[in-house]
């Protein structure tokens, strides 16, 4: 043999030598064995003796032809968290002329354990073709993993290939800062700014966030960016979350913000969140102010609403308006707005009433706060426009009728302040013609208002006759209109009047009775007075139609029937009494005069004088005609003469008027 491929040729028979008769022929077995793909060529050298042509060349051609197992010499898996398996492919070519088989894929090494081979075997290349076969790294601790894989295959030359694996075990660490968030005090009608939670991946793999969730009983009150997961953090990279707090009351919150992740030692961790719902709380006191009664173009002492914050954070004040028909009535010391009310503290708001006219008049006053539950508030302000503040009862005092001299009783006379102001009375003053007959008790004071203060008012009469005079009643405050009480009374000599104040009943048959005369006895005074008598002297006169005793209150009259019944011819004068309590003496008389007449004689008969006759020797028969004597006559036709009758009755006159009074 001779090539350079005579080595993988070779006779197989027949052996050597081996002869040939003439003619025959023999045939020798030639083996190719090729050691490399391709063709392979080699000459076959027959040695003979035959003559001439000792030695003859044979051809030999051939091809190699094989399955070819390529593999890569490493696969480098990167890393992988402790427990994450990552898969990889080692990739197979067969670049032989005939089917690659890989049977097997082993693999070794301190770190095998780490190593999975996840394609199923045997598998068959074609010749120019590839196959992946994969493998899976999950490594089981932190550091370099490494181990070795052998690919077995029908390639003749070379039926294993090895391939290199290697790896890295990491693990992600998950902190978070902060591990606790308190909002503070936050208004119930806003949101927080938001805060953020960083966490960060401190650890040597990669960090897979897989869930952020609010919970706990104020979860409702918080509020969370949304991000999209699971969220990836590479080692020492960071995910800020944005956390916000919205209370929707009063009062303390707390919630959690919950964070799941791959971290192996503590998947999940909490943030602590906490917030305290504050706000302000508006009230007003009092809700309405009524002035009262204050003089027109007077301003009235300041009332004083008062706002308070009776809530747990700043009340800001941002407006006082007065609205209403009578608005312009009111002002109102407003401070600079907006002004700011502390929790617990308050804000006086000085209100003052000037009425313009006289009558009622009122108005509101707007105030507008930040109070989200009540942001507005109303007082109500009322007043009285009065045209006097200082009002007198009675408004005039009459004392009526006194006897004089003497003393009216005392009259209560009522001084009220109508307005809403404390006033300062100055004591009464009396002025008129007869002042000097009236006096006033002390008036001088502060006078609350609506207060009232009594003053005694008294009258004096020292002779009869009308008194009066004002009593002016003045505050010391200047533009206060004055209060005049009219007083007056009439001073009489005697408390009783009798009409008519004499009786004549004329001549009356003796034994026969007038007709009934009628007194009336009329209480001129200003007081009750009792008439508990009425006297008659003489029993010819007789009193009837009212019986002692008798209480004529003042201005009233009672009427007495007086009757005369002679008992005896010729004439009588007397009286009649009107005695009152507490007086021994009669009050008033009237004077009563009546002549009893004889009854006509009867008829003389004939021859016989008339004893009326007038006849010088009628009557006793004592007288001698044309004699002396005195002229009377005697007996039951006697008459008085005409001369001494009128005497008599002049001097009775005189008398009964004399005795009428004490």
């Amino acid at each position: 043999m001779s090539g350079a491929a005579a080595a993988e040729y070779a006779v197989l028979a027949p052996a050597l030598p081996f002869t040939v008769a003439p003619g025959a022929s023999q045939a020798v077995s030639v083996h190719f064995a090729p050691t490399a793909h391709g063709s392979r060529n080699a000459s076959l050298i027959v040695h003979s003796n035959a003559v001439g042509q000792p030695s003859t060349n044979v051809a030999l051609t051939g091809s190699g032809v094989a399955p070819v197992l390529n593999a890569g010499a490493s696969v480098a898996f990167g890393s992988s968290n402790v427990g994450v398996a990552l898969t990889r492919t080692v990739n197979v070519a067969n670049p032989g002329e005939r089917d690659l088989v890989v049977s097997q894929v082993s693999l070794s090494g301190a770190d095998a354990g780490d190593f999975a081979v996840l394609t199923g075997l045997p598998l068959t290349v074609v010749p120019g073709g590839s196959a992946a076969i994969s493998v899976r790294f999950q490594p089981t601790t932190v550091g370099a993993r490494s181990a070795g894989a052998s690919i077995v295959g029908n390639d003749p030359l070379h039926p294993v290939a090895p391939v290199a694996l290697t790896g890295t075990g990491t693990s992600p660490a998950l902190s978070l800062a902060p591990t606790s968030v308190d909002f503070g005090d936050v208004r119930i009608d806003e949101s927080s700014g938001p805060l953020p939670v960083t966490v960060r991946n401190s650890g040597s793999g990669p960090l897979t966030i897989t869930g952020v969730a609010l919970g706990g009983a104020g979860a409702a009150d918080f509020d969370l960016v949304a991000i999209t997961l699971p969220f990836l953090i590479p080692p020492a990279g960071e995910l800020v979350l944005q956390v916000s707090y919205a209370p929707a009351a009063v009062g303390a919150d707390a919630a959690t913000l919950l964070i799941t992740s791959d971290d192996p030692i503590a998947s999940s961790i909490e943030v602590t969140l906490t917030g305290n719902g504050v706000s302000p709380v508006f009230s007003l006191t009092p809700t309405s102010i009524d002035f009262g009664g204050q003089l027109v173009g007077r301003a009235s002492s300041a009332r004083r609403a008062t706002i308070r914050n009776d809530g747990t954070t700043t009340l800001s004040v941002s407006g006082l308006t007065l609205v209403g028909p009578d608005a312009a009535a009111f002002s109102i010391t407003a401070p600079t707005l907006p002004v700011s009310v502390a929790p617990g503290a308050s804000l006086e708001l000085p209100v003052i009433f000037t009425p313009a006219t006289v009558g009622g008049a009122s108005a509101m006053l707007s105030i507008a706060t930040d109070d989200p539950a009540a942001p507005a508030g109303d007082l109500t302000l009322a007043g009285v426009g009065l045209s006097h503040v200082l009002a007198a009862s009675p408004l005039a005092i009459d004392f009526g009728v006194i006897e004089a001299p003497g003393a009216a009783g005392n009259v209560a006379l009522t001084v009220t302040n109508t307005s809403a102001e404390t006033i300062t009375l100055l004591d009464g003053a009396l002025t008129g013609v007869s002042s000097a007959a009236f006096s006033v008790g002390a008036l001088a004071g502060e006078l609350a208002p609506g207060a009232s203060r009594m003053v005694a008012v008294g009258f004096t009469g020292s002779a009869a006759g009308t008194y009066t005079a004002q009593l002016t009643i003045t505050a010391a405050e200047s533009g206060l209109p004055q209060v005049v009480v009219p007083l007056s009374a009439r001073a009489v000599s005697s408390l009783l009047a009798v009409a008519p104040e004499s009786l004549d009943f004329g001549s009356l048959e003796v034994g026969t009775s007038s007709e009934e005369r009628t007194v009336t006895v009329t209480n001129q005074s200003g007081a009750s007075v009792t008439i508990d008598a009425l006297v008659v002297a003489d029993t010819e006169f007789a009193v009837s139609g009212a019986t002692p005793p008798i209480t004529l209150a003042p201005g009233t009259s009672v009427e007495v029937q007086v009757s005369f019944t002679p008992s005896a011819a010729g004439l009588l004068s007397s009286k009649l009494e009107v005695h009152i309590s507490g007086q021994t003496l009669p009050e008033m008389v009237v004077s009563l005069r009546g002549e009893g007449t004889a009854p006509p004689a009867p008829d003389a008969g004939p021859g016989e004088p008339d004893a009326g006759s007038g006849s010088p020797d009628a009557g006793t028969g004592l007288g001698e005609a044309g004699g002396g004597g005195c002229g009377c006559r005697v007996g039951r036709g006697a008459r008085p003469e005409p001369w001494f009758l009128g005497a008599g009755l002049w001097l009775g006159f005189v008398w009964m008027t004399r005795r009428r009074r004490r």
